[in-house]
């Protein structure tokens, strides 16, 4: 069959860890270039920009962006004090 030839049962899906996450550079990561993001900064003041904030409280993918960033800057002052 068709769907037999795309799809294989017999093998482990693909697993992406950590390491595979950490390997993602910031401007990558969809929360770099978000268009609710990207409205609070041009009007911090508004509505968007409250519903954004408290998206972010709570956001998994923003926690992630944000370890990333910290990782990221770790790395580069790592590399300046060689």
């Amino acid at each position: 069959m068709l769907w037999e030839s795309e799809f294989s049962f017999n093998e482990e899906p693909e697993k992406k860890g950590m390491a595979d996450k950490l390997k993602m550079s910031a401007d990558d990561h969809p929360c770099a270039r978000c268009g609710l993001r990207s409205r609070e900064e041009a009007k911090p003041d508004s509505i968007m920009a409250r519903l954004w904030r408290w998206h972010t409280t709570w956001c998994p993918g923003w926690k992630s962006y944000q370890n990333l960033l910290a990782k990221q800057q770790e790395t580069s002052s790592s590399h300046l004090g060689d």
